[in-house]
């Protein structure tokens, strides 16, 4: 395993093209570092030039297995033994769910690809269920591009396109717009909902008065399964990260 840290491997690189704001590589650096030397198993949405697909090989090291999914075929010119490239729509639940089957599941999910409001939510839902620690969505500021249109048009245009049947396209158009009129096609509002999901069951206030030294276990009956699992949301400057544990019983204390 190389002892660099991740800037460095960074600009040490030269397998193939990799596109990184600087001030990722510090935050992923906080994230990433217990993980290095261990067997996981990495996905990244969005291949370009294959570079960052090594970059995390590097990284973490040999134990790790590392896929990239594309829309484009010619992205899977880049696979190797260690690295895997599966060819597909990342809005395509059905797509997702053969990766999931073959993989069973992902420690880290890097959402490098589409940079829309639909692809990245759609990519969401199908994936997290099955992500063990971190899923992190890039380049956030991409989804606010002239006012949103941009995002918008590109997920029409991918609705239309592509080798799917005229009924699919259909659906998938009909959804986007759906979800744009009611106000929840934003992904930063969708997480925002879901960052006060974590507190859900608290604001109710969950116990009455208490006295000193007495300790209360709150019930978790109306805990989400989202919140069950996730342990934190952050949100950093085109940056979005779910870091996930198994929930334990909240327990309050007054002393």
């Amino acid at each position: 395993m190389n002892d660099k840290n991740l800037y460095q491997l960074f600009q040490d690189s030269n397998s193939g093209n990799i596109y990184k704001w600087h001030h990722y590589l510090d935050i992923y650096q906080d994230f990433f570092e217990k993980f290095r030397g261990k067997p996981i198993v990495i996905l990244e949405i969005g291949v370009l030039g294959g570079g960052s697909l090594h970059l995390w090989r590097n990284y973490f090291g040999n134990q790790c297995q590392v896929y990239g999914i594309d829309i484009n075929p010619l992205a899977k010119q880049y696979e190797t033994n260690n690295i895997k490239i599966r060819i597909g729509d990342q809005s395509d639940q059905y797509f997702l769910e053969k990766l999931i089957n073959e993989v069973g599941h992902f420690d880290i999910v890097i959402d490098d690809g589409a940079h829309t409001n639909f692809m990245v939510r759609s990519s969401f839902i199908s994936l997290y269920k099955n992500t063990r620690h971190i899923y992190i969505v890039e380049d956030t500021q991409a989804l606010y591009w002239y006012w949103g249109f941009y995002s918008l048009a590109r997920d029409f245009i991918y609705a239309l396109t592509g080798q799917k049947t005229i009924l699919k396209k259909i659906k998938h158009f009909v959804k986007i717009l759906c979800l744009s009129i009611l106000g929840q096609l934003s992904f930063t509002k969708f997480a925002k909902r879901h960052a006060d999901e974590l507190t859900k069951q608290w604001h109710k206030k969950p116990y009455g008065e208490m006295c000193s030294g007495e300790i209360k276990e709150i019930s978790d009956n109306n805990v989400s399964e989202f919140a069950k699992l996730t342990k934190s949301i952050h949100f950093y400057d085109s940056l979005i990260i779910f870091e996930k544990n198994i929930h334990s019983k909240r327990v309050v204390e007054f002393r």
